[in-house]
């Protein structure tokens, strides 16, 4: 059997990794990898636009359990309301070139802060205006830990980071307040909470832990030198794991742990073709928490998934190909049964999306229009393709079967005899019949196999090519 492998896009041939796997995620298949449908973007029925450019954006549960989505712009912050429009929370801020928005969730507040606007409060549970926080620092960036607030890129200063009082967002003073201004490893970019009492800052140029054991801010240490963040949009946390991009590629850190090179021989090569030095500040990262995936979005129709679980933790990357303008999660209502003759007349999602069960987080984004949507949609189309293989002899080929479940995929082999010359595509794809095998005609000592599937149709799984019926052509 041809297992399509791990995707590894350099790997070359022979090497049993899979050249393309855009559109597929990847999954355990009898210890390799093989690859499930990923559910494509679907816009909210009556979704608005977002009033421009996203610069940040949060999604919070309030005390009764219900989830808001906030939403800044060069601006503006705004929430999306139940029918997807948005409402103006505040007005009249002035963002910097290169800084977003950042917001925390604590207590009662969604606190909001920029480095020209200073650092600001909006009652979620009460709303009253977004007020400034008096004594606060106006920093580019905020994170909760252990019950405190971290700001960083104080007052004019990016290499200051300050940390709240214990529960009180608006004491930077007293009650065990604290701060320390960096005296090497370049400007402070962002930071967040991990687990165990510790924390994460990024600077430019090295990596720091922040420790809380004793209740507040008692201590900082220095991770590593060199691993530093190209910006604060590229990174992002889930459950004790911090994941950016470093200027020499895709980095991982688990409380406790070093600093781990997840793109190192893998994608970071690939990676640096696709992004210029120049656009690294705007590569964003996101969650996907219920399918265990770390997005970075590279461009307007290019994402880089990464998903954490699988080999053995070390994971597995693949690439999705689709529009948008960034990345966010949100939980949605229920629908109410007299609503749901109406809903479905409006929308392409499957029944059995998480998107019907009420109150859960469902991955989503804001799409090429800046209107919301969610990732509950019917399959991607995808592509699968191997790695080159070769064979001492010219090989003859006539039949194979998938080791797929699906009849949406189709199928096609690219051969040559020099790989000097590359390979040679035939235009037409072909499907399976009636026995799961599908009929092919090729030729060649190199030869390469891909799945391609560009309806929204349903598919389970696909691990690879088995059961070549094929004949040898002699020595080339």
């Amino acid at each position: 059997m041809i297992n399509w492998g791990e995707w590894r896009p350099y790997a070359g041939p022979n090497s049993g990794f899979a050249e393309v796997a855009d559109g597929a995620l990847p999954r355990h298949a009898a210890g390799n990898i093989g690859y499930g449908p990923y559910p494509d973007l679907v816009e909210a029925d009556g979704a608005e636009a977002l009033s421009a450019a996203p610069r940040g954006s949060l999604s919070i549960r309030l005390f009764d359990g219900s989830y808001q989505q906030f939403f800044a712009t060069e601006t503006t912050i705004e929430v999306l309301e139940s029918d997807y429009s948005w409402t103006d929370i505040d007005t009249g801020r002035a963002l910097g070139d290169g800084y977003d928005v950042s917001m925390v969730h604590f207590g009662s507040f969604l606190v909001n802060t920029d480095a020209a606007d200073g650092m600001m409060d909006y009652n979620v549970e009460t709303p009253a205006g977004n007020n400034a926080v008096s004594g606060a620092p106006a920093a580019a960036f905020i994170f909760k830990s252990n019950n405190c607030l971290v700001a960083g890129n104080c007052d004019g200063n990016n290499r200051r980071f300050q940390t709240s009082a214990i529960g009180d967002h608006t004491e930077w003073k007293l009650k065990g307040a604290n701060g320390k201004t960096l005296e090497d490893g370049g400007a402070l970019v962002t930071g967040f909470d991990l687990k165990n009492k510790m924390a994460l800052l990024l600077q430019e140029d090295a990596v720091r832990g922040l420790d809380f054991s004793g209740g507040g801010l008692t201590g900082q240490f220095k991770i590593a030198d060199g691993s530093g963040s190209v910006g604060a949009r590229s990174a992002a946390s889930f459950d004790g794991t911090g994941y950016w991009v470093a200027t020499n590629g895709l980095k991982r850190l688990t409380a406790g742990g070093p600093v781990e090179h997840i793109g190192e021989g893998r994608v970071d090569e690939w990676f640096a073709d696709q992004v210029t030095t120049d656009n690294y500040i705007n590569v964003q990262c996101a969650i996907d928490p219920f399918r265990k995936v770390v997005f970075w979005r590279l461009s307007a129709t290019r994402l880089l998934g990464f998903a954490w679980a699988l080999n053995g933790g070390a994971g597995a990357f693949f690439t999705a190909t689709v529009a948008t303008t960034a990345l966010s999660q949100i939980a949605t209502s229920a629908i109410l049964l007299d609503l749901w003759d109406e809903f479905l007349d409006q929308q392409d999602v499957p029944l059995d999306s998480r998107l019907f069960q009420g109150n859960q987080p469902v991955f989503a984004a804001l799409n090429a229009d800046r209107k919301y949507a969610t990732f509950t949609g019917n399959p991607m189309a995808h592509t699968l393709r191997t790695c080159i293989i070769n064979s001492p002899v010219t090989g003859i080929g006539s039949w194979m079967t998938p080791m797929s479940k699906g009849a949406g995929p189709t199928y096609r082999v690219g051969t040559s005899d020099n790989l000097d010359d590359g390979i040679t595509w035939p235009v037409a794809y072909n499907s399976k019949v009636r026995n799961g095998a599908v009929p092919l005609r090729f030729r060649g000592m190199n030869i390469q196999i891909e799945e391609f599937e560009d309806q929204a149709s349903e598919w389970e799984f696909s691990h690879g090519i088995d059961h070549f019926k094929k004949s040898t052509g002699g020595p080339k």
